[in-house]
């Protein structure tokens, strides 16, 4: 709460993705993490390549354009313990998987150093030009907490459920609610609800009646409501999204 919003909208700004567009801010989303480049050696070029471990055979793209590019960072000079964002010092990678990162000097083809780190969703890193080594800044945040409470209320309302459904059934619970609807009826019409015994063997033989497999539409709904969800953005959850090229997703699974 003491957080301002100037503070909070500057957590989430990060240089690009990489390409061939030029590097500008922008803002940090789901499954996304921001690195921050600093140190180096003086009249050094640089440039970073990333892979993620689930794409393997995929070759290393660029991720941070190095040396050439107008108000790059200042390498040579001593690293800071939080260096400013800017987009020429920093760039975005994913989080649902391990990242591979190479650095690379003076335009080489051959990396000086690589390493590999699973970076934490909303996450603010370090990056060392000089040992290839990775510190925290900013602590992860965990976007899954929403989900976690949904499940607890779903849980909470399917235990009230149950427990309704429990205390219903008991005999004398069924005749407590006969008792208090002959109570309530006009004085005329008690005669119709005079036999407490017949009116719970109709109730019993409405209930008998009922052929519907309770498991089948519990399954219909779920998947029907999970595909609403998916069909609006699955809160950009990527297990709500079909997978791009393979494995399974919820999505999958429930299409």
């Amino acid at each position: 709460l003491t957080v301002t919003m100037e503070e909070l909208a500057r957590s989430f700004m990060c240089g690009g993705t990489g390409g061939d567009k030029p590097p500008r801010l922008g803002r940090v989303h789901l499954d996304r993490a921001c690195v921050v480049v600093s140190g180096g050696l003086a009249n050094t070029t640089y440039s970073v390549k990333s892979r993620i471990s689930e794409c393997y055979s995929c070759a290393f793209t660029p991720v941070w354009p190095g040396g050439g590019v107008k108000g790059q960072l200042n390498v040579g000079s001593d690293s800071q313990q939080n260096p400013a964002i800017s987009a020429f010092n920093s760039f975005q990678v994913d989080t649902r998987y391990r990242t591979y990162l190479e650095i690379y000097e003076n335009g080489s083809e051959k990396a000086g150093c690589v390493t590999d780190y699973h970076f934490g969703q909303y996450g603010l890193y370090n990056l060392s030009l000089n040992n290839c080594s990775i510190s925290i800044q900013e602590k992860a945040s965990n976007a899954y907490i929403p989900l976690f409470w949904g499940l607890v209320i779903i849980c909470l309302l399917a235990g009230l459920r149950l427990t309704y459904q429990a205390i219903y059934k008991t005999s004398v619970f069924r005749r407590f609610l006969v008792w208090l609807s002959l109570r309530t009826e006009v004085p005329n019409d008690l005669t119709q609800f005079a036999d407490t015994s017949a009116l719970l063997e109709t109730s019993e033989e409405n209930n008998k009646r009922s052929r519907r497999l309770r498991s089948l539409d519990a399954f219909r709904g779920l998947s029907i409501s999970i595909m609403i969800f998916v069909n609006y953005g699955g809160g950009s959850y990527y297990f709500f999204n079909h997978s791009p090229w393979n494995g399974l997703t919820v999505a999958d699974l429930v299409f």
